[in-house]
């Protein structure tokens, strides 16, 4: 791996004997285009605020600043998922397999690298999920309707993207409208609540904030199969970020994981279509809202594409995991591997991140941290 920018002992003392600058020599603020300037506020200032309070309250150094905002931003996302687990645990399909399903979705390298970065997807992911969640319980028993509001609500106010995520629950609710007459009441009472969420973030935000492009120089318009063709080539690099490629998207661990990774999810999706013993309404949702929500990303990317470039990572997929959860949900050995291979990921991509930014020295990034 590149060793050229990495953290050597001279440098972290530097970083413990900086101290904060004055106020005044601060220099005016610089502003860059940036399609962030047009998201939400929402989880800058939850951030901000718990961050701020904390560098207060306990005169932190720059360095342990950052580090406490970073820990309030891990801090809300893990909140957020453990609603998820909360959620899986109460509904009696999922209830004695909650937990194995939870870790497949919360538990990997790519959700934990996000979760401790001051990134608002730390909580539009598990918000994304919680609502997909709580959605397939109210179509399915009618439970958890104000849970699907507030993760609709949540995930509208930190990002863009929970429009997505909306209009993915909402295509499962026609589905499941079509299929199950008599649970239609319950869909369509679960469509008027995210369109009455939906209105009220287009009224309180994105009216009056549309999305800010960067130009991306030398992009060029691609007919869609031409666009097609670039996503199907781009797909093994998509795969290894859904799991875990860190640092700017530019380490990852051995192919073998991500190639092991992909025959465990295959394994748990040929293992439920033998059996036959999944839940048939859970299936349904689970594969629905991951389409949707898979479809309309993608569209995003075709859309803008003329003017961005071509920028879908797979951190943006990691909510259309969903679909594993109604294949995680009956015993048999390939749901532990997949939980193997998934921990034994984060051991490989520990090992990595040590390697890149501290030229392999544990004792090193220990020190960082104490």
């Amino acid at each position: 791996m590149a060793r050229s920018v990495s953290t050597s002992a001279a440098d972290i003392e530097t970083l413990r004997a900086t101290s904060w600058t004055p106020a005044s020599p601060y220099p005016p603020v610089e502003r860059l285009p940036s399609p962030v300037a047009s998201y939400p506020p929402t989880y800058y200032w939850i951030v901000f605020a718990g961050g701020e309070s904390l560098t207060r309250l306990f005169g932190l150094s720059p360095l342990t600043s950052l580090l406490a905002y970073r820990i309030v931003s891990a801090l809300c996302g893990w909140l957020v998922w453990a609603a998820v687990c909360g959620v899986l645990r109460s509904a009696p399909e999922t209830r004695r397999h909650a937990v194995v399903i939870w870790l497949a979705l919360a538990g990997t390298p790519t959700v934990a690298t996000m979760a401790s970065a001051v990134n608002p997807d730390a909580i539009a992911m598990p918000a994304i999920v919680l609502l997909f969640v709580a959605g397939w319980r109210v179509l399915a028993a009618g439970e958890c309707r104000g849970i699907a509001i507030a993760a609709a609500a949540l995930a509208l106010a930190v990002k863009p993207v929970g429009v997505f995520a909306v209009i993915a629950v909402m295509a499962s609710a026609a589905v499941w409208a079509r299929v199950r007459a008599a649970d239609r009441p319950r869909a369509i009472r679960l469509v008027r609540d995210l369109s009455a969420v939906g209105a009220v973030a287009w009224l309180a935000f994105y009216a009056w904030s549309p999305p800010q492009l960067q130009p991306a120089p030398g992009s060029a318009a691609l007919s869609l199969p031409a666009y097609a063709w670039t996503l199907i080539a781009r797909a093994p690099g998509i795969w290894i970020e859904l799991w875990g490629r860190l640092g700017w998207a530019e380490y990852a661990a051995a192919p073998a994981w991500y190639a092991a990774l992909l025959v465990a999810c295959l394994a748990c999706a040929a293992s439920a279509v033998i059996r036959r013993d999944v839940d048939r309404g859970l299936t349904r949702h689970a594969l629905v809202v991951s389409a949707t929500y898979e479809a309309a990303v993608i569209w995003a990317e075709y859309a803008n594409h003329a003017v961005v470039g071509l920028y879908t990572q797979g951190r943006y997929f990691v909510p259309a995991a969903f679909a594993l959860a109604p294949m995680l949900g009956r015993p048999g050995a390939a749901r532990w591997l997949l939980l193997a291979l998934i921990g034994g990921l984060h051991v490989a991509l520990a090992a990595g991140t040590i390697d890149r930014y501290f030229c392999g020295d544990w004792a090193l990034w220990w020190r960082l941290l104490t």
